[in-house]
């Protein structure tokens, strides 16, 4: 009996969803069924059609704002950057480079965007070593580099860092620069014997004289196979014999 009961309740639930699909007479092939059933759920859904394509289309539209917002902010920096860089005072060897550095400064603030920085930064460090304020040079050196994606860049910034940093003796700044430029480094070669030589110097200088006789000494265990690492290795060797002179 109750078996008959669940049958008979299946059969009126059959029956009630076939009266409610306005499809059940339809005929055609399938494609066309398809397409029949396509438009039938986009006029029984289309409030919720109509609010995602309004979501999706506002998307769209500040996407494309914000692009057209970043070339024109790209394209007014490189125009401002171009007419700072034809004003007497910024040629090399004016006498004016520290106003020079400061105008630069002063660009950088007003316009914040990376390539702008990198431009300004690429000169910045020049003018300012120019004048020997080497621990802003390396400084400036040092931001540029967290601006590069490309490793050897990214470490011959830090090595201009370094040396910066150590011609004005802040040795833990030039120790720190050094060391993150032979991390930086991928591959054996001369740049990353002269970030661990210099790394060594600085921690040398800084008191730490037996961590930087060992990083120098791993220098000069090095087989030269590169350009300019004999040249290097040289150096280090000279470096430990004039420290160790009586």
């Amino acid at each position: 009996m109750a078996r008959r009961k669940r049958t008979l309740e299946k059969a009126e639930e059959i029956r009630r969803e076939a009266a409610l699909d306005p499809l059940r007479d339809f005929e055609g092939n399938a494609a066309e069924y398809f397409v029949a059933r396509s438009a039938l759920w986009l006029r029984e859904n289309i409030k919720y059609v109509l609010v995602f394509l309004g979501v999706a289309g506002a998307s769209l539209i500040a996407l494309i704002a914000y692009r057209i917002w970043h070339e024109t902010y790209e394209n007014k920096s490189l125009e401002a950057f171009e007419n700072l860089m034809r004003e007497p005072i910024m040629e090399r060897g004016s006498g004016a480079e520290l106003l020079a550095a400061q105008k630069l400064d002063d660009y950088a603030k007003q316009f914040t965007g990376d390539n702008a920085q990198r431009r300004a930064l690429v000169y910045r460090i020049d003018f300012l070593a120019q004048k020997e304020k080497y621990a802003e040079a390396g400084d400036a050196a040092a931001q540029l580099a967290d601006l590069v994606d490309e490793p050897e860049l990214q470490a011959f910034f830090l090595l201009k860092a370094g040396y910066y940093f150590e011609q004005d003796g802040k040795y833990a700044p030039a120790e720190s620069s050094f060391g993150r430029a032979y991390a930086a480094l991928p591959d054996e070669g001369a740049l990353k014997t002269l970030a661990l030589f210099g790394q060594g110097r600085a921690l040398y200088s800084m008191g730490r004289k037996e961590d930087g006789v060992k990083a120098i000494q791993t220098v000069l265990e090095k087989t030269a196979t590169t350009v300019g690492s004999q040249d290097i290795r040289l150096s280090a060797l000279a470096f430990l014999l004039q420290r160790r002179a009586p």
